[in-house]
C-alpha cells in the first residue's frame, strides 16, 4: 500500500506542476514531494521512481538540460542530511529546507536558459526570487498534507506533530495516567 501512495503522490504532483506550468505558473511541486518522502525512506528506496517522474517533468517541459534530474541529486543528498541533522518536529524548521530546495531547483533551470543559449535577465532572477519564496511557503504545506494523508491512511509517515495531534490516539487509560 506504501508503495502505491508513492507513486500516486509522484504522479499527482507532476500532473499538477505541468498543469500549472500550463497556467505560467511554476512550482517545485514534485521537488517538494520527493524530499517528504526521501526524509521519511532511505534514498536508494525510491531512486528510481523519483528519477523517472523526474524525466517525465522534462521531456514534458522539453527541457535541453535534465534539470529536474539533476536537482533531484543534491535534493536527495540535502535530505540526507536533513534527515540526520535537520529538525522534523516542527513545520516552521522546514522553511531553510525549503528555501534551499528553491535555489537548487532554479539554478539548475537558469542553468537550463544559459545552455539553451539564452541570456538570464533581471526578469529571470526575479522570477528565481519568486520561485525560491514560494518554495519556502510550499514544502511545509506538502509536508503538512502528505502527513495528514498518511495518517489517514495509517501509513509510515514521519510524525512532525506527535505532542499536539496524537492526543486522540490515547486509550482512557493512558489518558488518566498522563494526568
Amino acid at each position: 500500500m506504501f508503495w502505491l501512495w508513492l507513486i500516486f503522490c509522484l504522479l499527482f504532483s507532476c500532473l499538477l506542476e505541468v498543469l500549472l506550468g500550463l497556467h505560467g505558473l511554476a512550482l517545485p511541486i514534485l521537488l517538494n514531494v520527493v524530499f517528504y518522502f526521501a526524509c521519511l525512506l532511505p534514498w536508494h528506496r525510491g531512486v528510481l521512481l523519483y528519477f523517472l517522474a523526474a524525466g517525465l517533468l522534462d521531456s514534458w517541459f522539453a527541457r535541453s538540460l535534465p534539470s529536474t534530474g539533476l536537482s533531484l541529486l543534491g535534493i536527495l543528498y540535502f535530505a540526507a542530511v536533513w534527515k540526520r541533522f535537520g529538525d522534523l518536529n516542527s513545520l516552521f524548521s522546514l522553511l531553510l529546507p525549503g528555501a534551499l530546495l528553491g535555489l537548487i531547483a532554479k539554478g539548475f533551470i537558469l542553468l537550463n536558459v544559459v545552455f539553451s543559449g539564452g541570456k538570464i535577465t533581471l526578469t529571470s532572477l526575479l522570477y528565481a526570487i519568486f520561485y525560491c519564496l514560494c518554495s519556502i511557503v510550499l514544502l511545509p504545506a506538502v509536508w503538512w498534507l502528505l502527513e495528514k494523508t498518511a495518517r489517514l491512511l495509517a501509513l509510515r509517515r514521519q510524525e512532525v506533530f506527535s505532542s499536539l495531534a496524537r492526543l486522540e490516539e490515547y486509550s482512557a487509560r493512558e489518558g488518566l495516567l498522563d494526568e
